[in-house]
């Protein structure tokens, strides 16, 4: 996941802050950010859905984040995790016992969660085992969050918890030597994780939000919810006692929740304390927060601003860039994580997903070579577009022509005389553009197989990709052996069609019994690829679903088959090595005629 420069996307319940962090020789810098409040600040979780999608939207067209590499935060209190202590085993073990351990911890089944793991201490002497963080989070609290990504156009290349990148965010600034705590008050959570450098992890939601306060605020004031949030935001900016008032029963609520949690480590830690609390959120944002935490919790308090060791530049007044810093800790950790730069380096991003981001440069010549073939027709329109245009134009200046003349039979019989040849030139034309999109079609039915395999759960990608022209060979060896003046290729045909000479009426007799649109033209198409191998007999299961989505209903390919000479092989992913099948398909792509057959005694008719 280690890039020059990566986005870290904080996706909160009622904004999304994101910062584009850039590698230079100097170290790292600050290149971009962005805040976007959400459209939506109520507790329905279908239209924060919706906001959230918008917000993705509108944060991938403001920044251009289309195909940029995104590391996305999920919720800590929609997680689980907890650290482990595995009996003394050699490291080539670990895989093995954590699956069984994530088997036996996590509350669901691992088929509904996407989960990872990190050893967080690895003593000298291995007989008294190891520490283990597991980290879970179900699929159907993720899977949103990437169609939305996806919708947006930005590639994931990484998923970690709020309170995770909170934590790598103040540790890379201020290297932690002893331990920490974290409260971050949200929306609609808050976060309480104490961390410990001897690898120990305390994580615990606590049941009062920004949210909760907002509600209090309204019931006291009788307002709605969106009045009451924009009362208690500027009230307690300003420290306004009656707002200060009504939320001050939740605060207490909220800090004596956190004050348990930290006798339950005291009570666990040996003699060890946490050495200060860090306070991130706007929940608690008041005059006077800091000494009302730490009087209660009875360890220092201090809230996170902007950064330290990361280079910025202002372009802007400095007191809203540090204002808004205090809303980006946890985008920050999400891009340094990116950058290869955390302690944790855990990350919930599907397999599947991190499989497609491992193998990404197997996938680039394929990939090219789609471009090559966009570009290519693309290239062909805008040729054939241009003679069209320039055919036109003479058109326009024969009708305009026959406008000025009209009274004067003589001069009109003469302009008319010249329409036909321009009209022969115009239909020759359009037969030359017929079939030309057909590389383009048959490139849309692979993305479009490829996105429904992978879809499904699939592991499947491609290593190469070829479509031979049939036809068009065939042509060119059949305009050789004409032996006519002139015609030394294709390519004179094609000068014909295009009218930069006139052709003969002999030539023209040639070119109309032997126009290659006059008859179907056909494609070879010929792709290899690797796909995970299924079990026993069915390990090519991946591969002829592939097949089924080439040729499936609408498809402009046929014949589309597997090789024989398929073989077994094995990659190294990130979760251990997979089997794989290599394969071959071919497939044929036929372009019908552009002129139907004559029917007897009447005239050829376009499609």
């Amino acid at each position: 996941m280690t890039r020059k420069h990566v986005w870290g996307i904080d996706i909160g319940s009622s904004a999304v802050r994101a910062v584009k962090l850039v590698r230079t020789q100097e170290g790292i810098r600050l290149a971009d950010y962005d805040i976007r409040e959400l459209s939506y600040l109520g507790r329905d979780d279908e239209r924060i859905l919706e906001a959230v999608r918008k917000a993705l939207i509108g944060l991938a067209g403001r920044k251009s984040l289309i195909g940029e590499r995104v590391v996305v935060s999920v919720s800590g209190s929609l997680s689980f995790q907890r650290v482990v202590k595995l009996p003394p085993c050699p490291l080539g073990k670990i895989p093995e016992m954590m699956r069984y351990e994530a088997q036996q911890q996590i509350p669901f089944s691992l088929d509904d969660v996407i989960w990872d793991y990190q050893l967080v201490s690895d003593p000298a002497d291995v007989s008294q085992g190891r520490k283990v963080a597991l980290f879970a989070v179900k699929r159907e609290v993720l899977d949103p969050v990437l169609r939305f990504c996806r919708e947006a156009m930005m590639r994931v290349v990484g998923v970690q918890l709020t309170h995770i990148a909170l934590y790598n965010y103040l540790n890379w600034e201020l290297h932690f030597e002893k331990p920490v705590a974290l409260l971050d008050v949200g929306a609609r959570y808050t976060g309480f994780a104490i961390f410990d450098t001897n690898g120990d992890l305390w994580v615990r939601p606590l049941p009062v939000a920004g949210s909760h306060l907002t509600e209090m605020v309204a019931e006291r004031r009788r307002l709605s919810f969106v009045e009451a949030e924009q009362e208690k935001i500027s009230a307690l900016a300003g420290g306004g006692e009656e707002a200060v008032a009504a939320v001050m029963p939740g605060i207490r609520n909220l800090l004596a929740e956190a004050r348990r949690s930290l006798g339950f480590f005291r009570s666990q830690a040996a003699g060890r304390d946490v050495e200060k609390v860090y306070l991130s959120g706007r929940g608690l944002s008041f005059p006077g927060a800091l000494k009302l935490i730490g009087d209660e919790l009875g360890v220092p308090v201090a809230e996170i601003t902007y950064p330290q060791k990361i280079a910025y530049s202002l372009v802007g007044p400095a007191e809203v860039f540090f204002e808004d810093c205090r809303q980006l800790s946890v985008a920050f950790g999400l891009a340094l994580q990116g950058l290869g730069e955390t302690r944790f380096t855990t990350n919930l991003l599907p397999p599947s997903l991190q499989l497609d981001n491992v193998l990404a440069e197997k996938r680039t010549p394929v990939a090219l070579g789609i471009l090559v073939l966009w570009i290519a027709a693309v290239v062909s329109l805008v040729v054939v577009n241009m003679r069209l245009d320039r055919v036109s134009a003479d058109i326009a200046v024969i009708r305009k022509a026959v406008d000025e003349i009209e009274r004067d039979d003589a001069e009109l019989r003469a302009v008319l005389d010249e329409i036909p040849p321009l009209a022969l030139q115009a239909r020759n034309l359009a037969s030359f553009l017929h079939g030309r999109d057909a590389p383009y079609r048959a490139a849309n039915r692979i993305v479009s197989a490829l996105d429904s395999v992978r879809s499904a759960g699939s592991l499947l990608w491609l290593a190469s990709l070829s479509i031979r022209d049939v036809s068009a060979e065939k042509l060119q060896e059949w305009a050789v052996s004409l032996d006519y003046p002139g015609i030394t290729g294709v390519e004179d045909i094609i000068t014909w069609k295009a009218g930069r000479r006139e052709a003969s009426p002999e030539e023209q007799k040639i070119f109309d019994r032997l126009e290659p649109c006059r008859v179907e033209r056909w494609y070879a198409l010929t792709l290899t690829g690797e796909a995970a191998a299924g079990k026993g007999d069915a390990k090519l299961r991946t591969v002829e679903r592939f097949r089924d989505a080439l040729a499936g209903e609408g498809s402009p390919l046929s014949a589309v088959s597997i090789a024989t000479d398929w073989t077994e092989d094995t990659v190294e992913t990130p979760s251990g090595p997979l089997p794989v099948i290599r394969f071959t398909i071919t497939a044929r792509l036929r372009v019908p005629p552009y002129y139907e057959p004559a029917a007897p005694g009447g005239e050829e008719v376009s499609p």
